[in-house]
C-alpha cells in the first residue's frame, strides 16, 4: 500500500501537479527531484512487500530499512504537501512496528 501511495505521489510531483504547494522550499533538490526519489522508493517498497509476503527474516529487516528510508523521505518532502506526508509517515512507522514486533512470531510459526 505504501509503495502505491509513494508511486502516485512521485508521478504527481514529476508531472508538476497543482496538488502541491507552490514555491515550497526544500532542504535539498526540487519538487521534480523528490518526485523521482518517491517513484524509486515506491517501486522498492513493492518488491520488498512481495518479499515480506514470503515470510523471510531478511525481507522483514529489509522492509524495516526501506520503511525507515521512506519515513525520512516523507519528512524531507513535507514542504510540498504536508497533509499527504504526515499520514504516509505515520503509516511507515506503524508498518515498521508491525514488522519488528510481530515478524518474529510469524516466522517461528512457519507454514
Amino acid at each position: 500500500m505504501l509503495g502505491t501511495l509513494n508511486f502516485i505521489e512521485g508521478i504527481a510531483a514529476v508531472g508538476n501537479s497543482h496538488f502541491f504547494i507552490v514555491n515550497a522550499r526544500y532542504l535539498v533538490g526540487s519538487l521534480s527531484a523528490w518526485g523521482w526519489v518517491l517513484l524509486c522508493v515506491g517501486v522498492i517498497e513493492w518488491f520488498v512487500g512481495l518479499a515480506v509476503s514470503v515470510n523471510t527474516q531478511s525481507a522483514r529487516w529489509c522492509g524495516v530499512i526501506v520503511l525507515g528510508l521512506n519515513a525520512v523521505v516523507q519528512l524531507l518532502a513535507m514542504p510540498a504537501c504536508p497533509f499527504w506526508a504526515v499520514p504516509v509517515f505515520t503509516l511507515d512507522v506503524l508498518a515498521m512496528y508491525g514488522l519488528v514486533a510481530f515478524g518474529q512470531r510469524l516466522a517461528s510459526a512457519g507454514p
